[in-house]
C-alpha cells in the first residue's frame, strides 16, 4: 500500500521485479529514460506500470517481514536482514545450476547515495559511492553464483588468524566449488602464494596477477633520481604429478 492507500497485488509485484531485471540488462542513464514517451526504447516498461507507481513500490517494498526483525542489540541481529532473502536465493540457485570450469572472484560497488553506515566512497572506482560487495561468477556467461556484502568495521568469521582479507574472501566464496578442479581467477588484491597453496590442497586451480614494482637509482649531477617500473605478472598454480608448480605467465 502506498501513501494514497492504493493496495498492490502479486501481478504488480511481478511486473516490478521484472522491470528491475530488465533494467539490469538494458542499461540507460536514468530511470526516467525507461518511461519516456518520445522515441521510447522500452515500450514494455511503460505498458506494465507508470513511473510514479514504480517509484512508490520501490519506496515501500520489503523483502523481509519487519515484524519478525530481531532487536538490534540481540546477538543474532543481522544488519542485512532486509536483503537476506535475496542473497539467500543465490544459494538455492547454485544447488541446481552447474557452472563451467572457470570462475572469477572480484569486488563490485552497488551504487547508493543515502544514509547507510555500510556506504563507502572509493574514488578510484567507476561507481564511487555505494556498498562494496564481493562476488564469484561463471567466467563464460557472467552469471553471479554467490555474493557477500562487505561489512565495514564488523568482525568477520575467519578460518585462521593470519588470513588476509582478500584470502578470506576467496575461500569463503569458492568453498562450495572445491574438489572439482575449477579454475579460479582473481586480481592482485586477493592474490597470494599462500592462498594458491590452500586452493590447490582443495583440488582447485587458481590464477591471479601480481604487481611488481621495480625501482632503479641513477646519479645525474650529484642528484639521485628514481625510475619506477610497474609490471603485472600473471601467476598460476598447476599440479604436475605430485608436485606443485608456480608459473609466471
Amino acid at each position: 500500500m502506498d501513501s494514497n492507500g492504493e493496495d498492490t497485488n502479486a501481478e504488480e509485484i511481478q511486473a516490478d521485479i521484472g522491470i528491475l531485471i530488465y533494467m539490469g540488462l538494458v542499461d540507460l542513464p536514468e530511470i526516467e529514460d525507461y518511461f519516456q514517451g518520445d522515441f521510447c526504447v522500452c515500450p514494455i516498461v511503460r505498458q506494465a506500470i507508470t513511473i510514479k507507481r514504480f517509484k512508490n513500490l520501490g519506496q515501500y517494498l520489503h523483502l523481509n517481514d519487519e515484524e519478525e526483525r530481531p532487536d538490534q542489540q540481540s546477538a543474532d541481529f543481522d544488519i542485512l536482514c532486509e536483503a537476506r532473502p535475496a542473497l539467500g536465493m543465490m544459494d538455492k540457485f547454485t544447488q541446481t545450476y552447474i557452472p563451467g570450469c572457470e570462475l572469477a572472484v572480484d569486488e563490485a560497488m552497488i551504487g547508493f547515495k543515502g544514509r547507510f553506515f555500510l556506504e563507502q566512497y572509493l574514488p578510484g572506482k567507476p561507481t564511487k559511492w555505494g556498498i562494496q560487495a564481493w562476488g564469484v561468477a561463471d567466467s563464460v556467461n557472467g552469471c553471479l553464483l554467490k555474493c557477500d556484502i562487505y561489512k565495514v568495521g564488523k568482525k568477520k568469521e575467519i578460518r585462521q588468524q593470519d588470513l588476509l582479507l582478500g584470502e578470506q574472501v576467496v575461500l569463503q566464496l569458492t568453498e562450495k566449488f572445491w574438489g572439482k578442479w575449477h579454475h579460479i581467477y582473481f586480481d592482485n588484491f586477493f592474490n597470494s602464494t599462500y592462498l594458491m597453496k590452500m586452493l590447490l590442497e582443495q583440488e582447485t586451480y587458481s590464477c591471479g596477477n601480481n604487481v611488481i614494482i621495480c625501482v632503479s637509482l641513477y646519479l645525474v649531477n650529484t642528484t639521485i633520481f628514481f625510475l619506477m617500473c610497474v609490471t603485472t605478472l600473471h601467476v598460476s598454480t598447476l599440479c604436475v604429478g605430485h608436485h606443485q608448480v608456480c608459473l609466471d605467465l
